[in-house]
Protein backbone atom coordinates (compact mmCIF):
# COMPACT_ATOMS: atom_id res chain seq x y z
CA UNK A 1 0.00 0.00 0.00
CA UNK A 2 1.00 3.47 -0.99
CA UNK A 3 0.50 7.16 1.16
CA UNK A 4 -1.82 9.54 -0.96
CA UNK A 5 -2.73 13.36 -0.44
CA UNK A 6 -4.05 15.88 -2.22
CA UNK A 7 -3.97 19.67 -1.75
CA UNK A 8 -6.80 21.73 -0.48
CA UNK A 9 -6.00 24.02 -2.55
CA UNK A 10 -5.68 23.37 -6.18
CA UNK A 11 -6.66 19.27 -5.25
CA UNK A 12 -3.31 18.05 -7.45
CA UNK A 13 -2.43 14.83 -5.40
CA UNK A 14 0.89 13.58 -4.32
CA UNK A 15 2.59 9.90 -3.06
CA UNK A 16 3.86 10.64 -0.16
CA UNK A 17 5.82 8.10 2.07
CA UNK A 18 5.87 7.33 6.22
CA UNK A 19 9.48 8.94 6.43
CA UNK A 20 8.33 12.40 4.27
CA UNK A 21 5.25 12.52 6.77
CA UNK A 22 7.31 11.96 9.84
CA UNK A 23 10.08 14.72 8.31
CA UNK A 24 7.98 17.33 9.59
CA UNK A 25 5.13 16.17 11.03
CA UNK A 26 3.20 16.10 7.98
CA UNK A 27 4.07 20.24 6.65
CA UNK A 28 4.57 19.74 3.03
CA UNK A 29 4.12 22.20 0.29
CA UNK A 30 1.93 21.47 -2.90
CA UNK A 31 4.59 21.19 -6.04
CA UNK A 32 2.06 23.09 -7.81
CA UNK A 33 0.27 26.23 -6.37
CA UNK A 34 3.42 26.23 -3.01
CA UNK A 35 0.26 26.03 -0.41
CA UNK A 36 1.24 24.38 2.97
CA UNK A 37 -1.06 22.08 4.48
CA UNK A 38 -0.47 19.23 6.53
CA UNK A 39 -0.56 16.22 4.51
CA UNK A 40 -2.27 13.81 7.53
CA UNK A 41 -5.05 15.71 7.39
CA UNK A 42 -5.98 14.64 3.68
CA UNK A 43 -3.98 11.08 3.53
CA UNK A 44 -5.64 8.25 1.77
CA UNK A 45 -4.49 4.99 0.48
CA UNK A 46 -3.74 3.41 -2.51
CA UNK A 47 -3.52 -0.28 -3.78
CA UNK A 48 -0.13 -1.42 -4.79
CA UNK A 49 0.51 -3.33 -8.12
CA UNK A 50 -0.45 -6.63 -6.54
CA UNK A 51 -3.99 -6.37 -7.34
CA UNK A 52 -5.83 -5.81 -10.11
CA UNK A 53 -7.68 -2.24 -9.45
CA UNK A 54 -6.13 0.75 -11.55
CA UNK A 55 -4.30 3.35 -9.38
CA UNK A 56 -7.03 5.68 -8.36
CA UNK A 57 -4.01 8.35 -8.78
CA UNK A 58 -3.83 9.43 -12.63
CA UNK A 59 0.01 9.57 -13.41
CA UNK A 60 0.23 13.09 -14.80
CA UNK A 61 -1.31 14.87 -11.89
CA UNK A 62 1.03 12.98 -9.70
CA UNK A 63 3.95 15.55 -8.58
CA UNK A 64 6.78 15.37 -5.66
CA UNK A 65 5.96 17.40 -3.08
CA UNK A 66 8.40 19.89 -0.77
CA UNK A 67 8.79 18.50 2.59
CA UNK A 68 9.00 21.11 5.40
CA UNK A 69 12.24 19.53 6.88
CA UNK A 70 16.23 19.84 7.31
CA UNK A 71 17.10 17.75 4.18
CA UNK A 72 14.63 19.49 2.23
CA UNK A 73 16.29 21.12 -1.27
CA UNK A 74 17.92 24.75 -1.33
CA UNK A 75 14.50 25.70 -2.33
CA UNK A 76 11.85 24.31 0.08
CA UNK A 77 10.87 26.61 2.55
CA UNK A 78 9.72 26.60 6.36
CA UNK A 79 6.11 25.65 6.86
CA UNK A 80 5.94 28.90 9.56
CA UNK A 81 9.30 31.04 8.23
CA UNK A 82 10.47 33.73 10.27
CA UNK A 83 12.54 36.69 8.48
CA UNK A 84 16.03 36.96 8.91
CA UNK A 85 17.76 40.73 9.12
CA UNK A 86 21.36 40.72 8.84
CA UNK A 87 23.09 43.99 8.34
CA UNK A 88 25.74 44.74 5.87
CA UNK A 89 28.78 44.11 7.14
CA UNK A 90 29.93 48.07 6.31
CA UNK A 91 27.13 49.21 8.42
CA UNK A 92 27.84 46.77 10.82
CA UNK A 93 31.53 48.08 11.28
CA UNK A 94 30.23 51.47 11.15
CA UNK A 95 27.98 50.76 14.08
CA UNK A 96 30.97 48.85 16.10
CA UNK A 97 33.34 51.69 15.34
CA UNK A 98 30.79 54.48 16.47
CA UNK A 99 30.28 52.06 20.01
CA UNK A 100 33.96 51.78 20.71
CA UNK A 101 34.48 56.18 19.78
CA UNK A 102 31.73 56.80 22.09
CA UNK A 103 32.89 54.41 25.21
CA UNK A 104 36.53 56.06 24.55
CA UNK A 105 35.15 59.48 24.87
CA UNK A 106 33.13 58.69 27.97
CA UNK A 107 36.14 57.19 29.24
CA UNK A 108 37.88 60.12 28.76
CA UNK A 109 35.18 62.39 30.14
CA UNK A 110 35.24 60.79 33.74
CA UNK A 111 39.31 60.51 33.84
CA UNK A 112 39.95 63.51 32.42
CA UNK A 113 41.46 64.95 35.60
CA UNK A 114 43.62 62.13 36.02
CA UNK A 115 44.41 61.61 31.96
CA UNK A 116 45.67 66.03 32.70
CA UNK A 117 47.84 64.87 35.89
CA UNK A 118 49.57 61.55 34.11
CA UNK A 119 49.98 63.85 30.65
CA UNK A 120 50.22 67.40 31.49
CA UNK A 121 50.83 68.20 27.63
CA UNK A 122 46.69 67.00 26.72
CA UNK A 123 45.78 69.08 29.60
CA UNK A 124 45.42 72.06 27.27
CA UNK A 125 43.55 70.02 24.63
CA UNK A 126 41.24 68.61 27.80
CA UNK A 127 40.42 71.96 28.52
CA UNK A 128 39.61 73.23 25.37
CA UNK A 129 37.03 69.95 24.57
CA UNK A 130 35.56 70.74 28.21
CA UNK A 131 34.48 74.46 27.07
CA UNK A 132 31.52 73.44 25.01
CA UNK A 133 30.59 70.97 27.27
CA UNK A 134 30.77 73.35 30.20
CA UNK A 135 32.66 71.14 32.68
CA UNK A 136 36.49 71.28 34.35
CA UNK A 137 39.75 70.01 34.20
CA UNK A 138 40.40 70.03 37.77
CA UNK A 139 44.09 69.18 39.55
CA UNK A 140 44.36 66.66 41.09
CA UNK A 141 44.02 66.84 45.13
CA UNK A 142 46.27 64.75 47.55
CA UNK A 143 47.20 66.71 50.67
CA UNK A 144 49.11 63.36 51.84
CA UNK A 145 51.61 64.00 49.04
CA UNK A 146 51.93 67.92 50.68
CA UNK A 147 54.17 68.95 53.70
CA UNK A 148 55.32 72.16 55.42
CA UNK A 149 58.64 72.77 55.82
CA UNK A 150 60.71 75.67 57.09
CA UNK A 151 58.04 77.57 59.22
CA UNK A 152 58.86 79.97 61.95
CA UNK A 153 56.40 82.56 63.74
CA UNK A 154 57.51 86.14 64.82
CA UNK A 155 55.63 88.76 66.97
CA UNK A 156 55.49 92.32 65.13
CA UNK A 157 57.61 94.53 66.56
CA UNK A 158 55.35 97.78 65.48
CA UNK A 159 51.33 96.69 65.70
CA UNK A 160 50.69 94.96 68.89
CA UNK A 161 48.51 91.76 68.39
CA UNK A 162 50.26 90.88 65.01
CA UNK A 163 52.15 87.88 64.60
CA UNK A 164 54.17 87.28 61.31
CA UNK A 165 53.72 83.65 59.88
CA UNK A 166 56.31 82.40 57.04
CA UNK A 167 56.45 78.47 55.89
CA UNK A 168 57.30 76.44 52.60
CA UNK A 169 54.70 74.62 51.18
CA UNK A 170 56.20 71.46 48.83
CA UNK A 171 54.40 69.31 46.62
CA UNK A 172 55.92 65.69 46.99
CA UNK A 173 53.53 64.05 44.18
CA UNK A 174 55.38 63.57 41.01
CA UNK A 175 52.29 65.70 38.66
CA UNK A 176 50.96 69.01 39.76
CA UNK A 177 48.46 69.63 41.99
CA UNK A 178 46.03 72.09 43.04
CA UNK A 179 46.47 74.93 45.19
CA UNK A 180 45.43 73.69 48.93
CA UNK A 181 43.84 75.41 51.74
CA UNK A 182 45.84 76.27 54.80
CA UNK A 183 44.42 75.58 58.31
CA UNK A 184 46.65 78.05 60.71
CA UNK A 185 45.42 77.49 64.01
CA UNK A 186 47.65 79.98 66.95
CA UNK A 187 48.04 78.43 70.33
CA UNK A 188 48.88 79.31 73.90
CA UNK A 189 51.90 78.51 76.23
CA UNK A 190 49.64 75.37 77.22
CA UNK A 191 49.03 74.52 73.37
CA UNK A 192 45.05 75.81 73.40
CA UNK A 193 44.13 77.08 70.37
CA UNK A 194 43.20 80.59 70.78
CA UNK A 195 42.93 81.91 66.90
CA UNK A 196 42.10 79.39 63.66
CA UNK A 197 41.94 80.33 60.50
CA UNK A 198 41.63 78.94 56.91
CA UNK A 199 43.67 80.32 54.53
CA UNK A 200 42.57 80.20 50.86
CA UNK A 201 45.12 80.19 48.15
CA UNK A 202 44.48 83.65 46.76
CA UNK A 203 45.46 85.11 50.33
CA UNK A 204 48.74 83.40 50.58
CA UNK A 205 49.50 83.27 47.02
CA UNK A 206 52.11 85.67 45.42
CA UNK A 207 50.64 88.30 43.22
CA UNK A 208 50.44 87.35 39.61
CA UNK A 209 50.43 83.69 40.55
CA UNK A 210 47.80 81.95 38.79
CA UNK A 211 45.74 79.68 40.97
CA UNK A 212 44.38 77.51 37.85
CA UNK A 213 48.16 76.76 37.03
CA UNK A 214 48.49 74.65 40.44
CA UNK A 215 52.00 73.98 42.18
CA UNK A 216 54.21 71.68 39.92
CA UNK A 217 55.51 68.86 40.82
CA UNK A 218 58.50 68.72 43.22
CA UNK A 219 58.12 72.86 43.50
CA UNK A 220 58.08 74.78 46.72
CA UNK A 221 56.41 77.99 47.47
CA UNK A 222 57.31 80.56 50.22
CA UNK A 223 54.05 81.42 52.05
CA UNK A 224 54.40 84.65 54.52
CA UNK A 225 51.17 85.66 56.36
CA UNK A 226 50.23 88.67 58.90
CA UNK A 227 47.83 87.38 61.18
CA UNK A 228 45.59 89.87 64.10
CA UNK A 229 45.87 87.88 67.25
CA UNK A 230 44.62 90.78 69.21
CA UNK A 231 44.92 90.45 73.40
CA UNK A 232 45.52 86.57 72.67
CA UNK A 233 48.74 85.23 74.10
CA UNK A 234 50.24 83.58 71.59
CA UNK A 235 52.66 81.06 72.02
CA UNK A 236 52.91 78.50 69.30
CA UNK A 237 51.05 77.40 66.21
CA UNK A 238 50.06 74.62 63.85
CA UNK A 239 49.54 74.95 59.98
CA UNK A 240 47.45 72.23 58.30
CA UNK A 241 47.16 71.57 54.61
CA UNK A 242 43.98 70.30 52.98
CA UNK A 243 41.17 70.57 50.29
Amino acid sequence: MSLVTSCPQCLTAFRVTDEQLAAKDGQVRCGRCQHIFNAHSRLAKTSGANNNQPDPVPAPAIKSPKLMSDTASPDAKLANPRPKFKLPRWLSALLIGVLVLLAAFQAVYYLRASIAAQWPMLRPHLIAACQPLQCTVSLPQQAELLTIDDSDMLEDGERQGVVHLSATLVNNAPFTQAYPLLEVTLTDAYDKPVLRRAIVPSDYLPAGERIDEGIAPGESLQIRLALAAGDAAVAGYRIFVGY
